[in-house]
């Protein structure tokens, strides 16, 4: 018979069985140990007689009690009844403990033996005894096979042979029939032989390669080597058709001005050249520029003051008893040619007031020059590789960075990749232009010039543009100035160092507009913009200087404005 109890400390109700009473136990929730004390016993009952008065009749007895109680000898009551309510604690209970693991407590029952009370404690502490055997014999278990594992590694780590550290009893000798050792590492001898064949193979393999790779340098570098005497050839070529046209003009002047004195007639084309260039620099309105006439008429005056002031032409009007007026009728009335009788250039310049230099730079006609070169104009012509002549229209310029792009109903054979600059040329870097420098004089097929960056910045350190030692003259303006190495336009060439004084060139001092401000005035015209990026420029083999100088051959042009 279960019995319930309350724990004096906390209130829990808990269930003991009828046999634990007298015993000893412990509150599961606030670890308080009590004592479970049997009920009191219950009191004896005595039968009451009546006294009846004097004079009364006494009344009949009652019937006995059904539920008489029983014995006095009964020590506890019917099984069937109900137990009375607990005690109140005892006295001498001890205080509360904090809170504690759940545990049985022993106790010494009425017949001396120890005995438990079976509650929820014993119950979680039988469980939690039985994961604790469980987790050890896991933990047991995993070990073991680590362990055998480990042996296991080490016996196939050294095949033949014991694990290491564990030493082979001495007395323990092999039969001569056991395992022969020769026949244990033969398979070892074999693995190792096939190892070094496949590294003799390996090893063979690299030489022929480093071989390949040696002998394509060698064909390389005799590509290389003659694509360099091929373009100082051409560049020889160029120098030599540009010397032999001076020549012929030299003696051109000087028979028929000069009487044969090639001093002067050199000294003569100088001050030709000195005086085109003075007309270039005219505002786009000045009226020298408006008529052939009045070009004429400037041309004549400068010329002749200019004669005057040269030492060598001075010199022989006066041994010649001559003035400087009488050269310009036969200077007018006589175009230069050569001393064959052909036509210097064989192309007409009258209807053109300026003239420079220009290059594709999309697959559909647009192009850049500078803004000097056409000036207030809104159209220009170009004359292209072929000899043909056609019209562009001026779509946008650029005063403050002398730039100018156009557009053209054209499909050009080759177009220029402009580089943006991210990365600035070294001092020394190799670049070169091709244009089409004083036309009326040298003549309208294109030239070729080169020369390294002397400096990273312009005159007065302007950080816009590049100084080089490329020759340019005027007509050159507008051209584009490109790594040799690599193809790239790194700029646009626009300006030279003359002396103020006589207005001659300064040898090897000429200067362009950096690629990245060329970059942001093309990325300004949307249209042109997007034909760029939508068909950009073939890259070229790095080093190629002969394809490289081709390209650029091809996808310039003569700008010509008209008057």
């Amino acid at each position: 018979m279960n019995l319930n109890l309350k724990c004096p400390n906390c209130g829990l109700e808990m269930l003991v069985e009828a046999s634990d009473l007298g015993g000893t136990g412990q509150c599961p929730s606030c670890g308080q140990q009590f004592v479970v004390e049997a009920p009191p016993p219950p009191l004896p009952v005595v039968r009451a007689q009546m006294v009846v008065p004097a004079g009364r009749q006494a009344p009949p007895p009652p019937p006995p009690l059904a539920s008489a109680t029983p014995p006095l000898a009964s020590a506890t009551p019917p099984l069937a009844s109900p137990p009375p309510p607990p005690p109140p604690p005892l006295a001498s209970a001890p205080p509360p403990q904090p809170h504690q693991p759940s545990r049985v407590m022993p106790r010494t029952g009425p017949a001396g033996q120890r005995h438990t009370v079976p509650t929820a404690v014993t119950r979680a502490e039988h469980n939690r005894d039985i994961r604790d055997k469980v987790l050890i014999g896991s933990v047991l278990t995993i070990g073991a096979l680590l362990i055998f594992g480990l042996l296991w590694l080490i016996q196939h780590a050294n095949p033949g042979g014991p694990p290491p550290g564990t030493a082979q009893p001495a007395s323990v000798t092999k039969p001569a029939s056991v395992a022969k050792p020769a026949a244990v590492a033969k398979p070892a001898a074999g693995e190792a032989s096939a190892r070094d064949k496949e590294l003799e193979r390996l090893e063979t393999k690299q030489k022929e390669m480093e071989k390949e790779l040696e002998q394509s340098k060698r064909i390389r570098d005799k590509q290389e080597q003659a694509e360099q005497e091929a373009m100082r050839a051409e560049r020889n070529r160029q120098e030599a058709d540009m010397a032999a046209q001076k020549t012929k003009m030299r003696q051109y002047y000087a028979e028929t001005l000069f009487e044969g004195d090639e001093e002067a007639a050199t000294a003569f084309i100088a001050e030709l050249e000195n005086i085109r260039n003075e007309m270039s620099l005219l505002p786009e309105d000045a009226k020298e520029r408006k008529s052939k006439e009045e070009q004429d008429k400037f041309a004549a005056t400068h010329l002749i003051k200019r004669i005057g002031n040269n030492a060598v032409l001075s010199h022989w009007l006066e041994a010649h008893g001559r003035k400087a007026e009488e050269l310009m009728p036969g200077l007018a009335k006589k175009d230069p040619k050569a001393p064959d009788g052909s036509p210097g250039s064989g192309f007409d310049f009258s209807k053109y007031a300026s003239f420079g230099s220009g290059f594709w730079v999309s697959a559909d006609g647009w192009l850049l020059t500078n803004h000097h070169v056409v000036g207030s104009a809104t159209t220009v012509d170009l004359r292209l590789r072929d000899g043909t002549v056609i019209s562009a229209k001026i779509v946008k310029t650029d005063t403050v960075n002398d730039l100018a792009l156009l557009k053209a109903t054209s499909t050009p054979p080759s177009w220029l990749p402009v580089s943006k600059g991210e990365a600035e040329l070294k001092l020394g870097q190799t670049v070169f232009t091709i244009g089409y420098p004083n036309p009326q004089v040298q003549g309208v097929e294109p030239k070729f010039t080169d020369g390294r960056i002397s400096s990273v910045t312009g005159i007065n350190d302007s950080k816009n543009h590049y100084q080089t030692t490329v020759p340019v003259q005027h007509g050159n303006s507008g051209g584009p100035l490109v790594d040799l190495l690599t193809g790239w336009v790194v700029g646009v060439v626009n300006a030279r160092l003359e002396d103020q004084r006589s207005g001659a060139g300064i040898a090897n001092v000429s200067y362009a507009i950096k690629g990245n401000v060329v970059c942001t005035f093309l990325a300004s015209v949307p249209e042109a913009k997007a034909a760029i990026e939508r068909k950009p420029a073939t890259s070229l083999k790095k080093g190629d200087e002969r394809a490289v100088i081709d390209r650029v051959k091809d996808a310039g042009m003569l700008i010509l404005k008209t008057r």
